[in-house]
């Protein structure tokens, strides 16, 4: 009786252990919060590679001249943190959201 008894303790002590593991050691769920979503404006194709450089833009609150379009005015993505107030190139090859302008920007 008591064998059984250290038994169910030491079952119930691993399913615990294993729980409480798991809920600590889970990844961020995916869209976590750790990501530093912000608008980037374009700025024409003042450093070279257009569209495609993360140079080319320039973070802001708000898009401003963005009228809808065929050109792109702005972009929503990840800030790059090793190089500030520009998105990560994944932000620029995959954004999140983009406004459109009637006119290209010129540099």
């Amino acid at each position: 009786m008591v064998l059984n008894k250290v038994k169910i303790a030491i079952v119930a002590l691993v399913s615990f252990s294993v729980t409480a593991f798991l809920a600590f050691d889970s990844p961020d769920p995916v869209g976590a919060e750790n990501l530093n979503i912000e608008w980037f404006q374009y700025l024409g194709d003042v450093h070279g590679d257009a569209e495609e450089n993360p140079d080319n833009y320039q973070k802001v609150t708000t898009p401003t001249g963005c009228d809808g379009g065929q050109f792109l005015c702005a972009i929503r993505a990840e800030e790059d943190l090793a190089n500030p107030g520009h998105p990560t190139q994944e932000g620029v090859d995959n954004p999140m959201n983009t406004e459109e302008r009637s006119t290209p920007i010129t540099p």
